[in-house]
């Protein structure tokens, strides 16, 4: 039983080597596992929602890269919020006080619905590339055609693993 468990190991490799070969050109590219997850680390940005005039909201978001380079896993929760609404939420360029504008399409981002205790909890895919270069902060606001921010948080990179 061992030897068929090395026997898979090693044809595993094998055809994962011929893969990069082929996809390569002919070409041997070496990536390490710890290349990877550097990578995956590097990119991956959280943030923590700060209540904004004068509510109580609060929350974090997590925002991942996929395997498509031009589409991002997003992770957002919201507490103290009121109970049963819909509320808009993007990322934005620029900071908290300055708004730079919309990162992506508006109608990409989907509405948080907080249940009857004023939780929300989503996770989306958005059709945009992960947020580089300058400052990006996810604002939520008040409701559908609001523009009163009830919460907001600068997106930093962050390291590890899901939360």
């Amino acid at each position: 039983m061992h030897s068929r468990h090395l026997r898979l190991a090693l044809l595993s490799v094998a055809c994962g080597a011929l893969t990069t070969a082929c996809a390569t050109g002919g070409r041997t590219e070496t990536v390490e596992a710890g290349d990877v997850a550097r990578s995956a680390a590097a990119a991956r940005m959280s943030a923590t929602l700060n209540p904004e005039n004068r509510t109580t909201v609060m929350g974090s978001v997590v925002v991942e890269p996929t395997t498509n380079p031009n589409r991002v896993q997003i992770r957002i929760a919201v507490h103290g919020a009121p109970p049963n609404i819909n509320l808009p939420w993007h990322i934005h360029r620029g900071s908290c006080s300055t708004d730079l504008g919309v990162y992506g399409s508006v109608a990409s981002y989907p509405m948080l619905g907080t249940s009857s205790d004023g939780r929300a909890e989503l996770q989306t895919v958005l059709p945009v590339a992960p947020p580089s270069g300058g400052s990006h902060v996810v604002k939520v606001f008040a409701g559908p055609g609001s523009d009163v921010v009830v919460a907001c948080g600068t997106l930093e990179q962050s390291s590890g693993g899901s939360s």
